[in-house]
């Protein structure tokens, strides 16, 4: 027995040497580095949401979130942006029904403010460790996406512009409210996120290996400067 697992653990030991290994590696390495911020968000939105919290915060953010013409309700799927990561934002906003909620033009909104304003502690640390202040990138990144969300928001709403609902190509099923129900939707939605992460690593080891990354460094290269 002590043969077959030594004989196991030097398989296991060479494949992670092949290129293939490192790339499971690599995914394994970045999707556990999210699972490990998403879970107990997630978990924190679902006792929030059996607590009926979600009305309060809804109602307590409504004032903010109609500036840029989202329901309160987002307000959590912004937090959790900023907080943490998009990936996470994007399991709460499956968890509380986005797509049934908004239209094109409101996630069009929330997609752009998360844009500018994600993952802002470890962010705006790195800002700061390149000499920009706290106070500034935290100012910049979050006014500036609620600026952008307002403009959005009223030049939507001024042209009546994408206001059909939302057409998903891809949703978590949402059937009964048990927790076995809701672990086999969030189990769901981090395979989907695997899958993303999967894809995108492929595609960088791609471009890294036919030299086009090194060309896309070349051509960024003199706007990063600035």
């Amino acid at each position: 027995m002590t043969k077959r697992y030594a004989n196991l653990l030097t398989l296991l030991d060479k494949l992670q040497q092949t290129i293939f290994g490192r790339y499971i590696q690599e995914v394994w390495s970045i999707f556990f580095t999210l699972a490990k911020i998403m879970i107990p968000i997630l978990l924190l939105v679902r006792i929030i949401t059996l607590l009926g919290w979600v009305q309060y915060i809804a109602t307590a953010t409504e004032p903010l979130m109609s500036w840029v013409g989202l329901p309160g309700e987002m307000s959590l799927v912004l937090i959790t942006a900023m907080t943490s990561n998009i990936y996470a934002a994007m399991a709460i906003f499956y968890q509380l029904n986005g797509p049934e909620l908004l239209t094109i033009a409101q996630v069009s909104v929330l997609g752009s403010i998360i844009l500018l304003a994600h993952g802002l502690p470890v962010e705006a640390l790195i800002a700061k460790a390149s000499g920009v202040s706290l106070l500034f990138t935290l100012t910049l990144r979050i006014g500036g996406g609620f600026f952008v969300g307002i403009l959005l928001h009223h030049y939507y709403s001024y042209f009546q512009l994408l206001q059909e609902s939302v057409p998903t190509l891809w949703q978590p099923e949402l059937g009964r409210d048990d927790w076995f129900s809701w672990l086999q939707t969030q189990a769901q939605t981090l395979l989907i996120t695997l899958a993303i992460i999967a894809s995108l690593v492929a595609i960088i080891k791609v471009l890294r290996y036919l030299k086009i990354e090194k060309l896309i460094h070349y051509l960024l290269s003199p706007m990063l400067k600035l």
